[in-house]
């Protein structure tokens, strides 16, 4: 991998000035139109012991495709490492190779080309590459050090016979091009991953063992999913397991939690990878949940979120182009399709409701969100109310308590989002005081969605993608992660194109709503019908 030098420029465009803590300046000089993560090896140089970030005069963290401003002060701050599996990868990574002695030296172990026919000696050609490959190796190892050992986490992900790893080609020049922009490769994922995990450690810092995994889990996520294309290696069929633990793990030891809960990785592996079920008596449900009962009613997530709430930024809207594709249909017709095709086709009946209402121009009220309901849970167009009872999230860990202004307060809230102030903030806030207010029984991250598309889509927006907004678990407690879901909707924000729509419209036109004239029973569905004659009668 090419590593940045510093640049001395011409004394007209001297570039911005690098500042350590204490004031001090660090003699380093970017190259003009570098990005954050182009010069972060170099500069990390002076700073040993940790990764950078780096904070313009504005006081804004520079995230690491982020231009390098042409003047002025970014002062460069350590975030330290813990020592341990992370650090060792990660330093080695840093210190790079030489690849003009790694050339020679995999050309000289090159024990000869392969002679034989690769179709119809096919196992020949197989041991050969694995033994051809084994000695490379060693090569690498040699010339580099362990941290470019990239084929033991490719061939982790061995899946029907696929994995990660290619192995040698037939001959010299392209087996020995092959492995060396393999190394460069896996280095250029190492660096990148710690930038990612450096943000992490920072907007976790304080969190509980549970949130913060909770937090980081959801996060690196986005490295695995198949219908998720920006990631950092390709996924195939089962084959996300045994890496993503390996990527969790990593992150945990760079902040020192896998030192001290000595078996929160064996813990984190096979969460992932998974475990034998097992049984336990009937009891013993009812003994834990009236031991944990007392911690959990201690707990007020929509408290936590009302606090994260008031730290959210506005931004400006700056929307480039037009797309034409409808990237929440795109969501729903491959996650939750995959999930259940009835819960996909509520959806789309509720998103194209949805829709209608926002381009009329009305401001958003609860009696949308009410009706909207009704699409997801299939009920009526009958009245929901708001719960009337503590809503609980993700297996208990946040409590959203109902107390005797809840409703009112959400209401309140709710009507925010038809201020003047820009739309990134307004959309994101209402999403998330959706989920984090759970106004109903259930659906509350479908109707989530729902609002935001409503908000965009009566604006004249659209958004690019979806999946880094709908697919990961938010936090109460995270300020700094909602603050990032702002800039991150202002970065996806553009204009619907003529054939925006039409991908739904189709659809509804082919699958016309049946309605809900259907008789509902007593307890059927959570709703009681309008009548009870026909129940009876039966």
């Amino acid at each position: 991998m090419a590593r940045t030098a510093g640049y001395q420029g011409a004394a007209e465009n001297p570039g911005p000035v690098f500042v350590k803590l204490s004031g001090e300046e660090v003699p380093y000089k970017a190259p003009p139109g570098s990005r954050v993560r182009d010069i972060a090896p170099a500069l990390t140089k002076f700073f040993p012991g940790g990764s950078i970030r780096l904070v313009p005069e504005s006081g804004r963290v520079l995230y690491p495709d982020d231009l390098i401003p042409p003047a002025g002060t970014l002062q460069v701050q350590v975030m330290g490492i813990a020592p341990g599996r992370w650090s060792s990868l990660y330093f080695g990574a840093l210190a790079g190779f030489d690849e003009g002695n790694l050339r020679r030296e995999l050309e000289a172990a090159w024990p000869g080309d392969y002679d034989g026919d690769p179709v119809e000696r096919r196992q020949a050609l197989d041991d050969w590459q694995t033994l051809t490959f084994k000695a490379l190796q060693e090569v690498v190892r040699k010339c580099c050090g362990p941290w470019a050992d990239y084929w033991t986490f490719g061939s982790s992900a061995c899946s029907y016979g696929y994995w990660y790893v290619r192995p040698p080609y037939t001959d010299m020049a392209a087996s020995v091009e092959l492995i060396i922009t393999d190394v460069k490769r896996w280095q250029k994922i190492i660096l990148e991953l710690e930038d990612e995990f450096a943000q992490l450690r920072s907007r976790c810092s304080g969190y509980e063992l549970s949130e913060h995994l909770e937090t980081a889990i959801a996060q690196l996520l986005r490295h695995c999913p198949a219908f998720y294309n920006n990631v950092s290696w390709h996924v195939g069929f089962e084959m996300w397991y045994k890496p993503f633990a390996d990527l969790v793990c990593w992150y945990l030891s760079s902040t020192g939690l896998a030192e001290s809960h000595l078996n929160l990785l064996d813990t984190v592996a096979n969460a992932i990878r998974g475990f034998n079920s097992y049984q336990c008596p009937p009891d013993t449900a009812l003994a834990v949940v009236r031991k944990v009962a007392p911690a959990y009613n201690q707990v007020d997530s929509t408290s936590d979120w009302l606090r994260s709430r008031a730290a959210m930024v506005a931004l400006t809207s700056c929307v480039e182009g037009t797309t034409n594709e409808d990237s929440h249909l795109r969501f729903i017709d491959s996650v939750d399709a995959a999930r259940d095709s009835k819960r996909a086709a509520d959806l789309r009946y509720a998103l194209d409701d949805c829709r209608k209402a926002a381009m009329t121009g009305v401001p958003l009220k609860f009696s949308h969100l009410s009706r909207w309901q009704s699409f997801l849970l299939h009920n009526g167009f009958k009245k929901v109310s708001f719960r009337r009872h503590d809503a609980y999230a993700k297996q208990g860990r946040e409590r959203y308590p109902l107390d005797t202004n809840t409703e009112s307060k959400f209401q309140e809230l709710l009507e925010e989002a038809n201020s003047d102030e820009p739309l990134a903030l307004r959309a994101c806030r209402a999403y998330l005081d959706v989920c984090f207010f759970h106004p109903f029984e259930d659906c509350s991250s479908r109707l989530a969605r729902l609002v935001l598309d409503f908000l965009l889509t009566r604006e004249g927006y659209a958004l690019r993608n979806t999946e880094p907004i709908f697919m990961f678990s938010k936090s109460a407690r995270d300020a700094e992660g909602a603050k990032a879901m702002v800039q991150l909707v202002e970065s996806l924000l553009t204009k619907p194109g003529g054939d925006w729509g039409k991908l739904l419209a189709g659809w509804i036109q082919k699958n016309p709503h049946p309605g809900f004239s259907q008789k509902v029973r007593w307890f059927s569905c959570g709703s009681w019908p309008e009548d009870n004659q026909d129940f009876l009668q039966h």
